[in-house]
């Protein structure tokens, strides 16, 4: 898209920020609109049919939500909650209808599909082979791909990782004292992506 075909676009979305948790998708609801978190972060979740929920993902500054659903015409497969200090960008069904004609728009709404095949694929992968370490680091050298600072908590983080949060605390404790992140209340700021990749691979070799 051009810069101006663009701008116009963000401006034209409506702008919804939060200071608390708040529920922004239900799963089982109509899609109306997409959602881009254009800072914060969004806890994406899954109930199954017998009622477990699950924390599926956290999704951060740069992402799409609900695209799928409202091009579809399908209900929400997950339901959204923004985590507080989070803003959302909102574009309608019919806004998002006229931006179907542009073929660079739907070339980078194929690509993003692309990535988060990949995302899902590499995540089932770090979930059935790693260790608890390597799924931590996984996720943080994943998430701050965007940005260093995750407004995530040790809890958060334990969720999504498939992990207790004694092991999580643990794990953090190491990162930290090596330098690779800092940590401040309800978040976590990466300093070193590339160590973490190194870790990673240090449980693998040895």
């Amino acid at each position: 898209m051009s810069d101006a075909a663009r701008s116009k676009f963000v401006d034209d979305c409506n702008l919804r920020t939060f200071g608390t948790k708040t529920t922004i998708l239900s799963q089982g609801e109509m899609g109306s609109g997409l959602l881009f978190v254009a800072d914060g972060s969004v806890e994406v979740s899954y109930v199954s049919e017998d009622g477990n929920q699950a924390v599926v993902y956290v999704s951060v500054t740069g992402d799409v939500l609900g695209v799928v659903e409202a091009i579809a015409e399908r209900p929400y497969a997950a339901s959204c909650k923004a985590l507080p200090g989070t803003t959302l960008l909102f574009c309608s069904k019919a806004q998002l209808d006229q931006q179907l004609s542009c073929p660079a728009f739907v070339r980078n709404f194929a690509g993003y599909i692309h990535d988060l095949l990949e995302r899902d694929n590499r995540n089932q992968a770090v979930h059935q082979f790693y260790t608890a370490e390597q799924r931590i680091c996984t996720y943080l050298h994943e998430l701050s791909a965007r940005r260093s600072d995750l407004r995530l908590s040790q809890s958060y983080l334990a969720t999504v990782a498939g992990c207790s949060r004694q092991t999580v605390n643990r794990e953090l404790g190491v990162l930290r004292d090596a330098g690779f992140i800092s940590l401040a209340r309800g978040q976590i700021n990466v300093l070193d992506r590339a160590a973490l990749l190194v870790r990673i691979s240090s449980f693998e070799t040895g």
